[in-house]
């Protein structure tokens, strides 16, 4: 990563995932994991900014920003990687509710898309926080799951004194 921009390095870890095979990465299909091997639910926020948090099969868990910053091998740790199974299992029992996705563009200020990787290729749900908080929007049950892993990670890097 070295001298390269952080936006740099924040498309190119992006890159390595979306355009990939899983087991180029490691990753092959096992229970209960069968169709999704991973995950990234992508933030958008003003003038351009995003976030990404990552959940692997693999148990990687990582929350990067195309600023600079994150969190890369949070899934060692107990609490960000039961909260990334958990997550995509829930994305493995819900998965029609994202329909397959051409393209993954980072979603615009103010909206969250969910990318689910599969091993038959690539789906993709792009909607906004406040319909995602929403208990009774589909995608909510989901968020809620993603939002366990991206406070898992918080608390990693910021624990309570």
């Amino acid at each position: 990563m070295g001298d390269k921009p952080a936006a740099e390095v924040y498309q190119g870890l992006r890159e390595i995932l979306l355009t990939r095979p899983p087991a180029e990465l490691g990753i092959e299909p096992r229970e209960p994991l069968t169709s999704v091997w991973g995950a990234l639910v992508e933030i958008g926020f003003a003038a351009g900014a995003s976030a990404t948090m990552v959940s692997l099969a693999d148990g990687t868990t990582s929350m990067y920003t195309s600023t600079g910053g994150g969190v890369i091998g949070a899934g060692q740790h107990k609490g960000p990687a039961a909260a990334s199974r958990r997550f995509l299992a829930a994305l493995q029992a819900e998965l029609d509710l994202l329909p397959p996705a051409d393209a993954c563009p980072l979603p615009p200020a103010d909206a969250v898309a969910s990318v689910v990787l599969t091993y038959d290729g690539i789906r993709r749900m792009e909607t906004t926080q406040l319909r995602l908080a929403d208990p009774d929007d589909a995608g909510h049950g989901l968020w809620m799951a993603a939002n366990e892993v991206m406070t898992e990670i918080r608390i990693l890097s910021h624990p309570p004194t």
